[in-house]
Protein backbone atom coordinates (compact mmCIF):
# COMPACT_ATOMS: atom_id res chain seq x y z
CA UNK A 1 0.00 0.00 0.00
CA UNK A 2 1.29 3.16 -0.99
CA UNK A 3 0.64 6.44 0.20
CA UNK A 4 1.49 10.01 -1.33
CA UNK A 5 0.57 13.92 -1.30
CA UNK A 6 -1.80 14.75 -4.23
CA UNK A 7 -2.03 18.25 -4.36
CA UNK A 8 -3.95 18.30 -7.90
CA UNK A 9 -5.40 15.77 -10.45
CA UNK A 10 -7.72 14.35 -7.57
CA UNK A 11 -11.49 16.15 -8.10
CA UNK A 12 -11.96 16.40 -4.18
CA UNK A 13 -8.53 17.27 -2.88
CA UNK A 14 -8.54 19.64 -6.04
CA UNK A 15 -11.35 21.03 -4.72
CA UNK A 16 -10.35 21.56 -1.13
CA UNK A 17 -7.20 22.51 -1.50
CA UNK A 18 -9.17 25.13 -4.00
CA UNK A 19 -11.15 25.97 -1.32
CA UNK A 20 -8.53 26.72 0.93
CA UNK A 21 -6.43 28.82 -1.55
CA UNK A 22 -9.17 30.62 -3.43
CA UNK A 23 -12.00 30.81 -2.29
CA UNK A 24 -10.82 31.48 1.17
CA UNK A 25 -7.35 32.22 1.90
CA UNK A 26 -7.34 33.92 5.62
CA UNK A 27 -9.58 30.86 6.70
CA UNK A 28 -7.48 28.13 7.94
CA UNK A 29 -4.81 30.98 9.26
CA UNK A 30 -7.09 33.32 11.17
CA UNK A 31 -10.06 31.28 12.47
CA UNK A 32 -12.57 32.77 12.97
CA UNK A 33 -12.10 34.90 16.28
CA UNK A 34 -15.99 35.95 17.13
CA UNK A 35 -15.41 38.46 20.08
CA UNK A 36 -12.54 39.62 19.26
CA UNK A 37 -14.65 42.89 19.19
CA UNK A 38 -17.66 43.71 20.90
CA UNK A 39 -20.36 46.36 21.23
CA UNK A 40 -23.49 47.85 23.17
CA UNK A 41 -25.42 48.85 20.56
CA UNK A 42 -28.40 50.73 22.85
CA UNK A 43 -30.32 49.49 25.73
CA UNK A 44 -31.04 45.91 24.63
CA UNK A 45 -28.76 44.72 21.96
CA UNK A 46 -25.10 44.26 21.34
CA UNK A 47 -23.29 43.25 18.87
CA UNK A 48 -20.08 40.53 18.16
CA UNK A 49 -18.11 40.75 15.15
CA UNK A 50 -16.12 37.56 13.90
CA UNK A 51 -13.58 39.02 11.71
CA UNK A 52 -12.35 35.37 10.09
CA UNK A 53 -14.07 33.48 7.55
CA UNK A 54 -13.58 29.66 8.83
CA UNK A 55 -17.37 29.08 9.03
CA UNK A 56 -19.21 31.33 7.13
CA UNK A 57 -18.19 34.92 5.81
CA UNK A 58 -16.90 37.46 8.36
CA UNK A 59 -19.31 39.66 9.49
CA UNK A 60 -21.10 41.51 12.90
CA UNK A 61 -24.12 39.32 14.33
CA UNK A 62 -26.33 41.59 16.45
CA UNK A 63 -28.31 39.92 19.49
CA UNK A 64 -31.38 41.18 21.32
CA UNK A 65 -32.80 40.57 24.61
CA UNK A 66 -36.16 39.07 24.06
CA UNK A 67 -38.05 37.62 27.34
CA UNK A 68 -35.09 37.06 29.52
CA UNK A 69 -32.63 35.55 26.58
CA UNK A 70 -30.18 36.87 24.35
CA UNK A 71 -31.47 35.87 20.75
CA UNK A 72 -29.47 36.18 17.10
CA UNK A 73 -31.08 38.81 15.34
CA UNK A 74 -29.19 40.45 12.28
CA UNK A 75 -26.36 38.78 10.63
CA UNK A 76 -24.38 42.03 9.08
CA UNK A 77 -21.82 40.48 6.64
CA UNK A 78 -18.92 42.94 5.47
CA UNK A 79 -20.51 44.64 1.98
CA UNK A 80 -19.92 43.89 -1.37
CA UNK A 81 -17.20 45.35 -3.70
CA UNK A 82 -13.76 44.23 -2.36
CA UNK A 83 -11.58 41.57 -3.22
CA UNK A 84 -11.50 37.47 -3.18
CA UNK A 85 -10.78 36.33 0.59
CA UNK A 86 -11.13 40.50 2.32
CA UNK A 87 -12.34 40.04 5.26
CA UNK A 88 -13.04 42.46 8.27
CA UNK A 89 -10.44 43.68 11.10
CA UNK A 90 -11.62 43.32 14.87
CA UNK A 91 -13.02 47.37 15.11
CA UNK A 92 -16.60 47.96 15.69
CA UNK A 93 -18.30 51.00 16.73
CA UNK A 94 -21.93 51.87 17.37
CA UNK A 95 -24.24 54.95 18.14
CA UNK A 96 -25.78 55.41 21.97
CA UNK A 97 -28.90 54.44 19.82
CA UNK A 98 -27.92 51.34 18.31
CA UNK A 99 -28.67 52.73 15.06
CA UNK A 100 -25.89 52.74 13.14
CA UNK A 101 -22.74 50.47 13.13
CA UNK A 102 -19.22 50.30 11.72
CA UNK A 103 -17.47 47.43 11.00
CA UNK A 104 -13.68 47.28 10.61
CA UNK A 105 -12.57 47.26 7.42
CA UNK A 106 -9.43 44.94 5.80
CA UNK A 107 -9.12 45.93 2.44
CA UNK A 108 -5.63 45.15 1.48
CA UNK A 109 -4.27 49.04 0.96
CA UNK A 110 -5.94 50.28 3.72
CA UNK A 111 -8.22 52.87 1.64
CA UNK A 112 -11.22 52.04 4.19
CA UNK A 113 -12.79 53.52 7.72
CA UNK A 114 -15.14 51.20 7.49
CA UNK A 115 -18.34 48.56 6.50
CA UNK A 116 -21.20 51.31 7.49
CA UNK A 117 -24.86 50.00 8.54
CA UNK A 118 -27.76 52.09 9.57
CA UNK A 119 -31.09 50.47 10.93
CA UNK A 120 -34.55 52.07 9.26
CA UNK A 121 -38.11 50.98 9.02
CA UNK A 122 -36.96 47.81 7.03
CA UNK A 123 -34.59 47.33 9.60
CA UNK A 124 -30.66 47.01 8.66
CA UNK A 125 -29.39 48.41 5.67
CA UNK A 126 -26.02 48.49 4.74
CA UNK A 127 -25.25 51.89 4.03
CA UNK A 128 -21.71 51.38 1.79
CA UNK A 129 -18.19 51.23 2.27
CA UNK A 130 -16.46 54.73 3.83
CA UNK A 131 -13.42 55.77 2.65
CA UNK A 132 -10.99 57.44 4.53
CA UNK A 133 -10.49 60.20 2.12
CA UNK A 134 -14.66 60.62 0.62
CA UNK A 135 -12.65 62.71 -2.12
CA UNK A 136 -10.70 59.99 -3.39
CA UNK A 137 -13.52 57.69 -3.54
CA UNK A 138 -13.44 53.78 -2.85
CA UNK A 139 -10.62 51.90 -3.65
CA UNK A 140 -10.61 49.77 -7.05
CA UNK A 141 -11.53 46.14 -6.87
CA UNK A 142 -9.83 42.86 -8.36
CA UNK A 143 -8.02 43.80 -11.59
CA UNK A 144 -8.55 41.81 -14.73
CA UNK A 145 -4.94 39.97 -14.13
CA UNK A 146 -6.32 38.57 -10.82
CA UNK A 147 -4.51 38.62 -7.24
CA UNK A 148 -0.65 39.11 -7.21
CA UNK A 149 1.74 38.04 -4.21
CA UNK A 150 1.50 41.37 -2.77
CA UNK A 151 -2.25 41.79 -2.67
CA UNK A 152 -2.56 38.65 -1.37
CA UNK A 153 0.05 38.91 1.51
CA UNK A 154 -1.76 42.41 2.07
CA UNK A 155 -5.68 40.61 2.96
CA UNK A 156 -3.49 38.55 5.24
CA UNK A 157 -2.38 41.16 6.74
CA UNK A 158 -4.03 44.12 6.01
CA UNK A 159 -3.14 47.82 7.33
CA UNK A 160 -4.42 48.91 11.05
CA UNK A 161 -7.07 51.55 10.75
CA UNK A 162 -9.35 52.48 13.87
CA UNK A 163 -12.76 54.07 13.24
CA UNK A 164 -15.17 55.21 16.07
CA UNK A 165 -18.92 56.95 15.80
CA UNK A 166 -19.81 59.31 18.19
CA UNK A 167 -22.84 58.99 20.20
CA UNK A 168 -25.26 60.34 17.47
CA UNK A 169 -23.51 58.15 14.89
CA UNK A 170 -23.32 61.53 12.46
CA UNK A 171 -19.35 61.78 12.86
CA UNK A 172 -16.45 59.32 13.23
CA UNK A 173 -12.85 59.93 13.93
CA UNK A 174 -10.67 57.40 11.96
CA UNK A 175 -6.78 57.02 11.59
CA UNK A 176 -4.22 54.24 10.80
CA UNK A 177 -4.28 52.62 7.57
CA UNK A 178 -3.65 55.51 4.30
CA UNK A 179 -3.06 58.30 6.53
CA UNK A 180 -0.36 56.61 8.51
CA UNK A 181 0.78 58.04 11.95
CA UNK A 182 0.51 61.89 11.22
CA UNK A 183 -3.21 62.89 12.71
CA UNK A 184 -6.75 62.16 13.02
CA UNK A 185 -9.30 62.53 10.61
CA UNK A 186 -12.80 63.55 11.20
CA UNK A 187 -15.64 62.65 8.97
CA UNK A 188 -19.49 64.19 9.25
CA UNK A 189 -22.23 62.90 7.58
CA UNK A 190 -23.94 65.16 5.84
CA UNK A 191 -26.97 63.87 4.81
CA UNK A 192 -26.10 62.03 1.65
CA UNK A 193 -22.71 61.53 2.19
CA UNK A 194 -19.34 61.46 4.84
CA UNK A 195 -16.85 64.46 4.35
CA UNK A 196 -13.81 65.65 6.13
CA UNK A 197 -14.53 68.12 8.78
CA UNK A 198 -11.55 68.22 10.02
CA UNK A 199 -7.83 67.17 10.48
CA UNK A 200 -6.33 66.85 13.92
CA UNK A 201 -2.22 66.58 13.14
CA UNK A 202 0.21 65.41 15.79
CA UNK A 203 3.02 67.71 16.78
CA UNK A 204 5.43 65.18 15.92
CA UNK A 205 8.09 65.97 13.23
CA UNK A 206 7.55 62.52 11.00
CA UNK A 207 4.56 61.74 12.59
CA UNK A 208 4.12 59.79 16.22
CA UNK A 209 5.07 55.82 16.05
CA UNK A 210 1.76 53.70 16.41
CA UNK A 211 -0.88 56.40 16.19
CA UNK A 212 -3.37 55.06 14.93
CA UNK A 213 -4.20 51.77 16.52
CA UNK A 214 -6.41 52.72 19.86
CA UNK A 215 -8.58 55.63 19.59
CA UNK A 216 -11.46 56.92 21.50
CA UNK A 217 -13.70 59.70 20.22
CA UNK A 218 -17.17 61.29 22.62
CA UNK A 219 -18.14 63.95 20.06
CA UNK A 220 -16.02 66.39 21.67
CA UNK A 221 -12.73 65.06 22.69
CA UNK A 222 -10.53 62.78 20.58
CA UNK A 223 -7.90 60.39 22.10
CA UNK A 224 -5.29 58.94 20.36
CA UNK A 225 -2.94 55.88 21.61
CA UNK A 226 0.39 56.83 21.12
CA UNK A 227 2.54 53.56 22.56
CA UNK A 228 5.92 54.56 20.76
CA UNK A 229 6.05 58.18 21.34
CA UNK A 230 9.10 58.85 24.20
CA UNK A 231 10.49 56.06 26.14
CA UNK A 232 7.26 55.59 27.92
CA UNK A 233 4.42 55.85 25.28
CA UNK A 234 1.41 58.14 25.25
CA UNK A 235 -0.78 59.66 23.51
CA UNK A 236 -2.41 62.78 21.70
CA UNK A 237 -6.27 64.46 23.04
CA UNK A 238 -7.75 66.97 20.78
CA UNK A 239 -10.70 68.83 22.58
CA UNK A 240 -13.25 70.57 20.28
CA UNK A 241 -13.95 74.27 21.21
CA UNK A 242 -17.15 76.35 21.30
CA UNK A 243 -15.95 77.96 17.82
CA UNK A 244 -15.51 74.44 16.21
CA UNK A 245 -11.74 74.79 16.48
CA UNK A 246 -9.56 71.13 17.78
CA UNK A 247 -7.28 72.50 20.62
CA UNK A 248 -4.57 69.32 20.84
CA UNK A 249 -2.00 68.40 23.99
CA UNK A 250 0.22 65.71 24.11
CA UNK A 251 0.10 62.76 27.08
CA UNK A 252 3.60 61.72 26.93
CA UNK A 253 4.32 59.08 29.73
CA UNK A 254 8.09 59.24 30.85
CA UNK A 255 8.95 55.24 31.87
CA UNK A 256 12.50 54.90 32.58
CA UNK A 257 12.28 51.12 31.84
CA UNK A 258 10.30 51.83 28.84
CA UNK A 259 6.52 51.04 28.18
CA UNK A 260 4.06 51.13 25.80
CA UNK A 261 1.56 53.40 27.04
CA UNK A 262 -1.14 54.08 24.72
CA UNK A 263 -1.29 50.23 23.29
CA UNK A 264 -5.16 50.87 24.21
CA UNK A 265 -7.08 54.44 25.33
CA UNK A 266 -10.60 55.01 26.69
CA UNK A 267 -12.42 58.22 27.56
CA UNK A 268 -14.76 58.03 30.55
CA UNK A 269 -16.75 60.69 32.16
CA UNK A 270 -14.28 63.21 31.02
CA UNK A 271 -11.14 61.65 31.78
CA UNK A 272 -8.53 59.58 29.93
CA UNK A 273 -7.14 56.01 30.07
CA UNK A 274 -4.23 54.58 28.63
CA UNK A 275 -3.54 50.70 28.71
CA UNK A 276 -0.23 49.65 28.63
CA UNK A 277 -0.97 45.73 28.83
CA UNK A 278 2.65 44.62 28.45
CA UNK A 279 3.37 46.02 31.74
CA UNK A 280 -0.23 45.56 33.16
CA UNK A 281 -0.68 48.95 33.73
CA UNK A 282 -3.41 51.60 33.05
CA UNK A 283 -2.77 54.88 33.64
CA UNK A 284 -5.63 57.63 34.29
CA UNK A 285 -5.84 61.20 33.94
CA UNK A 286 -8.93 62.65 35.25
CA UNK A 287 -11.24 65.25 33.10
CA UNK A 288 -10.08 68.67 34.00
CA UNK A 289 -6.48 68.09 34.65
CA UNK A 290 -3.94 69.22 32.30
CA UNK A 291 -2.79 66.15 30.51
CA UNK A 292 0.54 67.47 29.63
CA UNK A 293 1.72 67.80 33.13
CA UNK A 294 -0.59 65.30 35.46
CA UNK A 295 1.32 62.37 36.42
CA UNK A 296 -1.77 59.99 36.04
CA UNK A 297 -3.09 57.27 38.53
CA UNK A 298 -1.80 54.28 38.13
CA UNK A 299 -4.19 51.16 37.88
CA UNK A 300 -2.64 47.46 38.17
CA UNK A 301 -4.56 44.08 38.63
CA UNK A 302 -4.46 43.02 42.32
CA UNK A 303 -2.76 39.51 42.75
CA UNK A 304 -3.28 37.05 45.22
CA UNK A 305 -0.50 37.53 47.82
CA UNK A 306 -1.26 33.38 48.54
CA UNK A 307 -0.17 31.86 45.21
CA UNK A 308 2.11 35.31 43.74
CA UNK A 309 2.29 35.27 40.29
CA UNK A 310 4.80 37.35 38.38
CA UNK A 311 3.81 36.95 34.97
CA UNK A 312 1.59 39.55 32.78
CA UNK A 313 -2.04 38.87 32.34
CA UNK A 314 -2.32 41.53 30.45
CA UNK A 315 -4.15 44.06 32.19
CA UNK A 316 -5.26 46.83 30.05
CA UNK A 317 -5.60 45.20 26.76
CA UNK A 318 -9.23 46.19 26.38
CA UNK A 319 -10.36 49.33 28.04
CA UNK A 320 -14.17 50.67 28.26
CA UNK A 321 -16.27 52.44 30.52
CA UNK A 322 -19.51 54.69 31.48
CA UNK A 323 -19.88 56.97 34.04
CA UNK A 324 -18.99 55.33 37.48
CA UNK A 325 -18.05 51.72 36.13
CA UNK A 326 -14.87 50.49 33.97
CA UNK A 327 -13.71 47.24 32.53
CA UNK A 328 -10.73 46.52 31.92
CA UNK A 329 -9.78 43.07 30.14
CA UNK A 330 -6.78 40.87 31.36
CA UNK A 331 -6.67 38.34 28.49
CA UNK A 332 -3.30 36.30 29.39
CA UNK A 333 -4.48 35.64 33.10
CA UNK A 334 -4.77 31.98 34.05
CA UNK A 335 -2.83 30.58 31.24
CA UNK A 336 -4.48 32.61 28.82
CA UNK A 337 -7.98 31.29 30.07
CA UNK A 338 -8.72 35.45 30.79
CA UNK A 339 -10.54 38.07 33.17
CA UNK A 340 -12.01 41.29 33.57
CA UNK A 341 -11.80 43.43 36.18
CA UNK A 342 -14.56 46.01 37.16
CA UNK A 343 -13.80 49.25 38.68
CA UNK A 344 -15.85 51.58 40.19
CA UNK A 345 -15.10 55.39 40.88
CA UNK A 346 -14.80 56.29 44.09
CA UNK A 347 -15.09 60.18 43.52
CA UNK A 348 -11.12 60.88 43.70
CA UNK A 349 -10.14 57.38 41.52
CA UNK A 350 -11.01 53.88 41.17
CA UNK A 351 -11.72 50.84 43.20
CA UNK A 352 -11.82 47.38 42.30
CA UNK A 353 -15.85 46.10 42.15
CA UNK A 354 -15.48 42.71 41.28
CA UNK A 355 -13.01 40.18 39.46
CA UNK A 356 -14.84 37.96 36.43
CA UNK A 357 -13.67 35.42 35.23
CA UNK A 358 -16.54 32.97 34.69
CA UNK A 359 -16.60 29.15 35.28
CA UNK A 360 -15.68 26.73 32.30
CA UNK A 361 -13.14 29.14 30.85
CA UNK A 362 -10.21 26.90 29.72
CA UNK A 363 -6.51 28.12 28.38
CA UNK A 364 -6.37 30.20 25.52
CA UNK A 365 -9.79 31.09 25.34
CA UNK A 366 -8.71 35.07 25.80
CA UNK A 367 -11.63 36.19 27.84
CA UNK A 368 -11.10 39.79 27.90
CA UNK A 369 -9.54 40.63 24.47
CA UNK A 370 -12.44 42.77 24.14
CA UNK A 371 -14.63 44.96 26.52
CA UNK A 372 -17.44 47.09 25.86
CA UNK A 373 -19.64 48.72 28.77
CA UNK A 374 -22.89 50.83 28.42
CA UNK A 375 -26.27 50.99 29.67
CA UNK A 376 -25.54 49.00 32.44
CA UNK A 377 -24.73 45.88 30.15
CA UNK A 378 -20.80 44.77 29.80
CA UNK A 379 -19.74 42.81 26.79
CA UNK A 380 -16.65 40.83 27.02
CA UNK A 381 -15.00 38.67 24.10
CA UNK A 382 -13.25 35.63 23.81
CA UNK A 383 -12.27 35.27 20.49
CA UNK A 384 -9.71 32.03 21.34
CA UNK A 385 -12.82 29.89 22.84
CA UNK A 386 -13.27 26.50 20.90
CA UNK A 387 -10.01 26.95 19.12
CA UNK A 388 -10.26 30.70 17.79
CA UNK A 389 -14.29 30.02 16.75
CA UNK A 390 -14.58 32.40 19.94
CA UNK A 391 -17.49 33.26 22.29
CA UNK A 392 -18.83 36.16 23.98
CA UNK A 393 -20.53 37.06 27.30
CA UNK A 394 -23.36 39.70 28.84
CA UNK A 395 -23.02 40.75 31.92
CA UNK A 396 -25.73 43.16 33.80
CA UNK A 397 -23.96 45.34 36.25
CA UNK A 398 -26.89 45.44 38.54
CA UNK A 399 -26.76 41.53 39.17
CA UNK A 400 -23.05 40.04 38.67
CA UNK A 401 -23.64 37.07 40.65
CA UNK A 402 -26.36 35.83 38.19
CA UNK A 403 -23.04 35.52 36.23
CA UNK A 404 -22.78 35.68 32.38
CA UNK A 405 -25.10 35.15 28.79
CA UNK A 406 -23.12 33.18 26.55
CA UNK A 407 -23.71 34.40 22.99
CA UNK A 408 -22.00 31.94 19.88
CA UNK A 409 -21.13 32.45 16.53
CA UNK A 410 -24.15 31.93 13.98
CA UNK A 411 -25.63 28.87 12.82
CA UNK A 412 -22.11 26.21 11.69
CA UNK A 413 -22.09 25.14 8.11
CA UNK A 414 -23.90 22.80 6.29
CA UNK A 415 -22.84 19.92 3.60
CA UNK A 416 -22.55 21.11 0.04
CA UNK A 417 -23.16 18.04 -2.22
CA UNK A 418 -24.98 16.71 -5.17
CA UNK A 419 -23.57 18.96 -7.80
CA UNK A 420 -20.85 21.78 -8.26
CA UNK A 421 -21.86 25.07 -6.95
CA UNK A 422 -20.35 27.64 -9.88
CA UNK A 423 -18.57 30.69 -8.68
CA UNK A 424 -20.42 33.35 -9.89
CA UNK A 425 -19.96 37.51 -8.96
CA UNK A 426 -17.21 36.12 -6.66
CA UNK A 427 -19.21 33.82 -4.73
CA UNK A 428 -20.52 29.85 -4.79
CA UNK A 429 -22.59 28.77 -1.86
CA UNK A 430 -21.14 31.81 0.62
CA UNK A 431 -17.59 31.50 0.37
CA UNK A 432 -15.42 33.91 -1.64
CA UNK A 433 -14.04 32.50 -4.89
CA UNK A 434 -12.47 33.38 -7.91
CA UNK A 435 -11.72 31.26 -11.37
CA UNK A 436 -12.71 28.53 -8.94
CA UNK A 437 -16.08 26.36 -8.89
CA UNK A 438 -17.20 24.87 -5.34
CA UNK A 439 -17.13 20.88 -6.01
CA UNK A 440 -18.46 20.05 -2.67
CA UNK A 441 -17.67 20.86 1.05
CA UNK A 442 -17.63 19.25 3.90
CA UNK A 443 -17.97 20.69 7.48
CA UNK A 444 -14.97 19.52 10.15
CA UNK A 445 -18.10 18.47 12.08
CA UNK A 446 -18.95 15.73 9.57
CA UNK A 447 -15.61 14.29 9.97
CA UNK A 448 -16.11 13.80 13.52
CA UNK A 449 -14.37 17.04 14.71
CA UNK A 450 -15.11 18.15 17.83
CA UNK A 451 -15.94 22.30 18.05
CA UNK A 452 -13.04 24.34 17.88
CA UNK A 453 -10.86 21.26 16.58
CA UNK A 454 -8.66 22.32 12.89
CA UNK A 455 -7.45 20.08 9.94
CA UNK A 456 -3.62 19.53 10.56
CA UNK A 457 -2.69 18.04 6.89
CA UNK A 458 -4.06 16.68 3.99
CA UNK A 459 -2.89 13.82 1.61
CA UNK A 460 -4.52 12.06 -1.28
CA UNK A 461 -4.16 8.43 -1.73
CA UNK A 462 -5.06 6.20 -5.10
CA UNK A 463 -6.13 2.46 -3.67
CA UNK A 464 -3.88 0.46 -6.89
CA UNK A 465 -6.35 -2.23 -6.71
CA UNK A 466 -9.78 -0.55 -7.49
CA UNK A 467 -8.40 2.35 -8.48
CA UNK A 468 -11.16 4.29 -6.07
CA UNK A 469 -9.64 7.93 -4.54
CA UNK A 470 -9.60 8.70 -0.99
CA UNK A 471 -9.09 11.77 1.23
CA UNK A 472 -7.03 11.61 4.34
CA UNK A 473 -7.29 14.86 6.37
CA UNK A 474 -5.25 14.84 9.78
CA UNK A 475 -7.66 16.71 12.74
CA UNK A 476 -6.11 17.45 15.75
CA UNK A 477 -7.62 14.70 17.66
CA UNK A 478 -7.75 12.13 15.21
CA UNK A 479 -8.03 11.09 11.21
CA UNK A 480 -10.97 11.31 8.84
CA UNK A 481 -11.20 8.93 5.69
CA UNK A 482 -13.19 9.87 2.53
CA UNK A 483 -14.04 8.46 -0.51
CA UNK A 484 -13.47 11.12 -3.01
CA UNK A 485 -14.09 8.76 -5.89
CA UNK A 486 -17.61 11.04 -6.37
CA UNK A 487 -16.18 14.11 -4.87
CA UNK A 488 -20.06 15.65 -5.12
CA UNK A 489 -21.16 12.91 -2.59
Amino acid sequence: MRMREKMAGTRGITAIVGLALLLTPLALAAQDGFGSAVVVAGENAVAVLKPGAARGPSQAELFRLEGGAWVRAETLPLLDGGFPGETLTPVLSSDAAGDVLLLGAGDPGGALAGHLYRRGADGWQGEGRVPLDPAAGLPPGLPASGLDMGTLMALMGPPARTAVLNAQGDRMAVAGGQLGEDGVRILAWDGSEWVVEAELEVSEEGGAEGLGGALAFDGSQVLAGAPGLGEGGGAFLWTRQESGRWMPARIRVDAASGGAFGSTVALVDGGALLGDPGRDAVLWYPGGDSPASAPGTVLVPTRDADTPDTRTVGFGSSLSGEGEYLAVGAPRADDLRGAVYLFRSSGDGWEREALLSPEGLEAGDGFGSSVALAHGRLVVGAPGAYGNQGRAAVFDLSDLEVGPSWLDAGEPLQRVVGAPVPCAEGTAEGFDCSSVDLVSFLPLSAMGAEPGERVSDIWGWTDPITSREYLLAGRAAGMAVLDLTDATY
